[in-house]
C-alpha cells in the first residue's frame, strides 16, 4: 500500500499498524518524517499518530477515538 494511501483512509493509527500495511518499511519511515514535519501527521503520543491528509484533512477529531 501507498503512504498516501494509508494515511488519507486512517484518521487514527499506530506506528507498527502503518508499518505493517507498506511494501518498504524504510520508505514509508522516510515518509512519516516528512509527514511529520509537513504537518500532514500528528504525533499524539509516542507510536500514536493522528493524519490531516486526504478524506482525514479538516475533519474533526473524537477524543473517544484516541482513548
Amino acid at each position: 500500500m501507498k503512504f498516501s494511501e494509508y494515511i488519507s483512509r486512517h484518521q487514527v493509527f499506530t506506528t507498527s499498524a502503518l508499518m505493517g500495511a507498506m511494501d518498504s518499511p524504510s520508505s514509508a519511515t522516510e515518509q512519516l518524517r516528512l509527514a511529520i514535519k509537513a504537518g500532514t501527521v500528528e504525533c499524539v503520543r509516542r507510536g500514536l499518530l493522528v493524519s490531516n491528509y486526504g478524506r482525514c484533512e479538516d475533519r474533526p477529531l473524537d477524543p473517544l477515538t484516541i482513548g
